[in-house]
C-alpha cells in the first residue's frame, strides 16, 4: 500500500538473540543451528561442512587472599599455661600409652581424656603424673629437681585434691571421682607413698561396694564386665565403670600381695564358670585376675592354719577347685591365644607368667613344708623364659618405635613373677637365671613392685638358703636342707637405697617354733642385712 509520500514502506528484519551454543558454521552464517552432535544436520544436509563446536569458555573469577590465623598445634589452646600444656600432651603422647599397657588404652588414653576436658579434678591429677612421669625418667641423667618444678607439682596436685572434695559433695559423679582415684592412686605409687596408695585404693572400694548395694542388680565384677549381665540396667552414667572396675579387681590383687585386706570386690569365694574358649583377651585377663584374688584369699587363711594343721575338708575342697579352675583356664587360654598372640604378644606372656605362679602357689598352700615347691621346677624354668621373652619382645618393639622399655608401669608384669622364682625354686641354676633376667629389667617399676627391692630382697634370700653350701658343684646339683629355707619375707617400698625385711624361718624344724627377725638390705651395694630384731 502506498505510503503518504507515495513510496513503498521499507521492511526491516527481526533478529533475535545471538545464539552462542551453536556450531561455528551456522554462527558465521548467523542462522539457527539444530545442534546436533558432533555435527549439526543444517549445514550436512545442505553440503556444507560442519566446523563443529566452540570448546565452552572457563569462566573466571576474581582472586581473593585470606590470610587465616595459625592455629595452634599443642594443648596450650585448651589451657593456656604452657607448663600445663606441655604436661598434658607429655601424657597423653609418652605416659598414657606405657600406663595403658597391653590392655588399658581404653581407660588411659580414652576415658581420662574425655574427663579431663571438663573435670578439673582429673585434669590437674593427669598433669601431675605427666611431671612425676618425666622425673621418673629422667632420674639416670639428673636427680636435681628445681624449686619451680616442685612448686608446680605441688599446684596441680592441691588443685587436683580441691577438684576431688568437690566432686564428693555431688553424689551423681562416681565415675569421675572413682577415674580421679585412680589417678591418685598412680600419683601415690610413682611418689612411692605406700600408706596414701593404700588409701586411695581402699576409698575407691568401697564406693564401689556401695553402687553394688543400690542398684538392682550388682555391678558386674571383674570377670564379667566384658559382657556384663545387667548392662541393660546399669544407667548410661555409669556404663564407664566397665573400665574403671577391673583396675580395682587388679589393684585388689597388688593389695593382697603387699599383705593388705582389701577384698571388697570378693565378699565370698565364688569362682566364675570358665568357657571353652574365650572371645577376647580381656575376658582372659579378667577372668584369672578373679582366680588369682579368690586364690589369694584362700592361701591367707591357709597360712595362719599352715604350722598348726588344722586344715578341714573344706580347705582340700578349696583347693582342689581352685586348682580345677586353674586348669580349665589354661585349656580354654591355649585354645583361644593364637587368635591374639600377635596384637597382644606381651600379653600373653604377663599372663602365662602369672598362671604358673597361681597354680603353684594354690598346689603348695596347704604343705608345711617348703620341699613342696621342688615338684614344679618346670614350671619355674617356663616362667623364667617367658619372661626372658617379654624383655626381648619389648626391646625389639622399644627400638623399632625409637622408644625405651617403660620404667613405670602401673600394672604387675614380670618383676612379681621373677621374684617369686628367684624365692620359691632352690634349684640353684634357675633361681640365679631369675635374678639375671630381673637384674636386666632395672630400673623398672610395677606398680609397688620395684625391680631393685626385689632384687636385694631374692638375693638376701639366695645367699641365707645357700650359705652352707660352700662348692659351685654342690649348688648345682643340691637344694638347700628344709631347715635352712626361708618360710617367708616381708617387705614394704623401703628407701632410696635399703629395704627393711622381716624374715620367717624353721631352723630347728617344723615341729619347733620358729625365728623372726628383721634386716635392713642395701639396694645399692647388695651388702648383706643388717639385723635390727630379732624372735623366736
Amino acid at each position: 500500500m502506498p505510503s503518504e509520500n507515495g513510496q513503498a514502506a521499507k521492511r526491516k528484519r527481526v533478529c533475535g538473540a545471538r545464539v552462542r551454543t551453536g556450531c561455528l558454521t551456522c554462527k558465521i552464517r548467523r542462522i539457527k543451528c539444530d545442534e546436533t552432535h558432533p555435527y549439526c544436520k543444517r549445514c550436512t544436509q545442505t553440503g556444507r561442512k560442519c566446523d563443529g563446536y566452540a570448546k565452552p569458555e572457563e569462566k573466571s573469577f576474581p582472586k581473593t587472599s585470606i590470610v587465616l590465623p595459625k592455629l595452634a598445634t599443642d594443648l596450650t589452646c585448651m589451657f593456656g599455661h604452657t607448663k600445663e600444656a606441655h604436661y598434658m600432651e607429655f601424657y597423653f603422647h609418652q605416659v598414657g600409652p606405657k600406663l595403658a599397657g597391653h590392655f588399658d588404652s581404653e581407660f588411659w588414653l580414652r576415658l581420662v581424656l574425655q574427663l579431663g576436658c571438663s573435670q578439673p579434678s582429673i585434669r590437674h591429677a593427669t598433669m601431675a603424673i605427666g611431671y612425676l612421669y618425666e622425673k621418673e625418667t629422667s632420674r639416670k641423667t639428673s636427680d636435681v629437681i628445681s624449686q619451680d618444678q616442685s612448686d608446680f607439682f605441688l599446684l596441680q596436685y592441691n588443685k587436683a585434691i580441691n577438684g576431688l572434695v568437690e566432686n564428693m559433695t555431688q553424689s551423681t559423679r562416681h565415675v569421675e571421682i572413682l577415674v580421679a582415684c585412680i589417678l591418685f592412686i598412680c600419683l601415690e605409687c610413682l611418689r612411692r607413698s605406700c600408706d596414701p596408695f593404700f588409701a586411695h585404693c581402699k576409698s575407691g572400694l568401697s564406693i564401689i561396694s556401695g553402687l553394688r548395694q543400690n542398684t538392682v542388680r550388682a555391678l558386674p565384677s571383674a570377670m564379667t564386665l566384658e559382657t556384663p549381665p545387667c548392662a541393660s540396667l546399669m544407667k548410661p552414667t555409669l556404663k564407664p565403670l566397665r573400665n574403671v572396675v577391673p583396675i580395682f579387681a587388679r589393684l585388689t590383687l597388688m593389695g593382697c600381695l603387699f599383705g593388705q585386706e582389701m577384698f571388697d570386690l570378693y565378699p565370698d569365694q565364688r569362682l566364675p564358670d570358665i568357657p571353652t574358649t574365650f572371645n577376647s583377651m580381656q575376658q582372659a585377663r579378667l577372668m584369672l585376675i578373679d582366680i588369682m584374688v579368690v586364690a589369694l584369699k584362700f592361701i591367707r587363711r591357709c597360712a595362719s592354719k599352715k604350722y598348726s594343721g588344722q586344715f578341714t575338708m573344706d580347705d582340700s575342697d578349696m583347693q582342689r577347685l581352685l586348682c580345677q579352675r586353674v586348669d580349665e583356664w589354661y585349656a580354654s587360654f591355649k585354645k583361644s591365644q593364637a587368635k591374639y598372640r600377635e596384637q597382644f604378644e606381651q600379653g600373653v606372656e604377663s599372663l602365662l607368667m602369672f598362671y604358673l605362679c597361681t597354680t603353684i602357689w594354690i598346689s603348695c598352700s596347704t604343705e608345711t613344708s617348703e620341699t613342696a615347691y621342688d615338684q614344679h621346677l618346670s614350671k619355674f624354668q617356663r616362667l623364667v623364659s617367658l619372661a626372658n621373652t617379654f624383655y626381648e619382645n619389648s626391646t625389639t618393639s622399644s627400638k623399632a618405635s625409637d622408644e625405651s622399655l617403660a620404667v613405670f608401669s602401673f600394672e604387675m608384669d614380670v618383676i612379681a613373677p621373677l621374684y617369686f622364682t628367684a624365692f620359691r625354686c632352690r634349684d640353684h641354676v634357675t633361681r640365679h637365671q631369675a635374678i639375671k633376667t630381673l637384674e636386666m629389667f632395672h630400673p623398672r617399676r610395677e606398680g609397688l613392685w620395684d625391680t631393685k627391692n626385689a632384687l636385694a630382697v631374692a638375693k638376701r634370700i639366695v645367699s641365707l638358703e645357700e650359705a652352707n653350701l660352700q662348692h659351685v658343684d654342690k649348688l648345682c646339683a643340691q637344694w638347700p636342707d628344709g631347715t635352712n629355707r626361708i618360710h617367708n619375707a616381708l617387705f614394704g617400698l623401703g628407701t632410696e637405697n635399703s629395704v627393711d625385711i622381716t624374715f620367717v624361718s624353721f631352723p630347728n624344724g617344723l615341729k619347733s617354733r620358729g625365728c623372726v627377725w628383721k634386716e635392713v638390705v642395701s639396694t645399692q651395694t647388695g651388702s648383706l642385712g643388717i639385723p635390727i630384731q630379732t624372735e623366736g
